[in-house]
């Protein structure tokens, strides 16, 4: 009993320690973070470090920056453009030593089809990638890049927005065709320029853990401690009873006569 209650306290005192680690986890992340602007044209933030037209999220607006967070695999970087956590290869962007008044582009748009349009997570008209109908005349959508997906239209254009969109309730991310949406608002070229960062930004990650996040590696360690202390607990709770059991029977069977120094055994014992 003494051990589960044990059990019971270091699963509570971990699970009221994680909120604090999780602190922790993000202040390390926002300690090693630097802007890097995308100086050309055809530059892509990707969902994984592979290269691999099936990875593309959006072309990333020219003259504008992007969040530096950590390397990854295959010479990526770990990066964030307006709140979109992805990927972008090392040799395309530029770090620079300075923050930037306006990091990511503002720009919006509108949809006029008269059935409303469909998003979808891909740039493809998908039933099993629909997210939702973004309802006629729906304004100022966040857009957040372009890519080619596919021609829906005839002899139309192939491009799709990556875009934001909210109902009110519920805000959601996804692709909508170009085709049907308009009132795009230019994007104005970004002149903030910063002296250029030629130093190593973070260590090359020496796992796919080490890919992670701290806070993911934090859920990753205590999901698997805390049930693997659970489980000890049951593999040695059997042995623990057993010499309970034991000593309780040993204590039992014996009687001590006064202070000598030797047991004397009553006549029922040996009956």
């Amino acid at each position: 009993m003494k051990d589960m209650k044990l059990i019971v306290v270091i699963l509570s005192v971990a699970f009221l320690l994680l909120p604090n680690l999780e602190r922790v986890a993000l202040a390390e992340e926002t300690e090693t973070r630097y802007y890097a602007k995308v100086m050309e044209e055809n530059i892509y933030l990707y969902s994984n470090p592979f290269d691999s037209s099936e990875n593309l999220l959006f072309e990333l607006p020219k003259s504008y920056f992007v969040i530096l967070t950590g390397k990854a695999e295959n010479d990526f970087y770990i990066a964030q453009y307006n709140g979109v956590i992805g990927y972008v290869k090392r040799d395309q962007v530029s770090p620079m030593n300075g923050t930037p008044q306006t990091p990511f582009a503002q720009s919006t748009f509108r949809v006029y089809d008269m059935d409303g349009l469909e998003m979808f997570s891909t740039p493809s008209y998908s039933d099993e990638n629909f997210v939702t109908t973004v309802p006629y005349l729906s304004e100022n959508l966040t857009y957040y890049g372009s890519i080619t997906g596919q021609v829906a239209v005839p002899e139309k254009s192939g491009e799709w927005y990556y875009c934001a969109y909210s109902d009110g309730e519920r805000s959601f991310r996804g692709y909508l065709y170009s085709v049907f949406c308009d009132k795009l608002t230019e994007i104005a070229e970004n002149t903030e320029s910063f002296p250029l960062i030629t130093d190593e930004l973070f260590p090359e990650p020496s796992s796919s853990i080490g890919s992670l996040s701290p806070t993911a590696q934090v859920f990753i360690i205590l999901a698997i401690s805390l049930p693997c202390a659970f489980i000890l607990y049951l593999l040695i709770r059997p042995t623990l009873a057993s010499k309970s059991g034991i000593k309780r029977e040993k204590k039992g069977k014996f009687k001590r006569k006064g202070k000598c120094d030797y047991f004397e055994f009553d006549e029922k014992d040996l009956g």
